[in-house]
């Protein structure tokens, strides 16, 4: 760790690291963990694995426009945490496993328009979520992507998306009507499971559907 990596940690209670060339926030101290919005220095390119997971105080979060990339599980488990505020262009949040599981209190998050999927387990286990917008381009959905999101209400579905895959909305149990797009090719078990709130929508011809897709 350098001289501007020491510093811009022992400020702000952050933990950053060159990692490849990019200024790479790798962890947090309590100082940083404090009720309230945490501005991410606009110094950091990039956030590591698990980097902001874990945290007890923090609400709101301030990703700057400098951050071209997010690790898997990078705000998960975060008790406290209602808000996201990230970059419209985010070239790397495609991968990202798991960003949000468990931020139980999480409400908002506006996702960027450049996304091609939503992966893993993205927002599952987020109670608060109410509704969220699929970016257009994004084309896949993955398993348990928004699993048990107890007030989840509203979903835009982009005219892109192809694939939902397993247990992607499981226990969504708030949710009451969905469009699917025309272009969906395939809707996998137990994707709207447990919803029993759902009326079944309209699917279009050529559409696969697992015969469990809906419980």
């Amino acid at each position: 760790m350098g001289f501007f990596d020491f510093l811009n940690g022992s400020q702000n209670g952050l933990k950053t690291k060159t990692i490849n060339g990019r200024v790479t926030l790798v962890g947090y101290t309590k100082k940083a963990d404090v009720p309230g919005t945490l501005f991410i220095p606009g110094s950091v390119q990039a956030i590591g694995d698990s980097a902001l997971s874990d945290t007890e105080h923090i609400t709101k979060i301030v990703v700057p426009d400098s951050v071209s990339s997010i690790g898997e599980h990078s705000f998960s488990f975060s008790q406290a945490l209602e808000e996201v505020v990230l970059p419209d262009i985010l070239d790397g949040l495609s991968d990202a496993v798991g960003l949000f599981t468990s931020c139980k209190k999480l409400k908002t998050v506006d996702l960027p328009a450049c996304m091609s999927r939503i992966p893993t387990m993205f927002m599952s286990h987020c109670y608060e979520l109410e509704e969220i917008v699929i970016p257009e381009g994004v084309t896949h959905i993955f398993g348990g992507a928004f699993d048990s999101c107890e007030k989840l209400r509203k979903v835009r579905l982009p005219g892109s998306l192809k694939i939902i895959d397993v247990r992607a909305f499981w226990g969504c149990t708030s949710l009451e009507a969905v469009q699917l797009p025309e272009g969906l090719e395939m809707i996998e078990m137990d994707a709207f499971a447990e919803c029993p709130a759902l009326e079944r929508p309209d699917i279009t011809e050529g559409c696969q559907v697992d015969e469990r897709a809906f419980g």
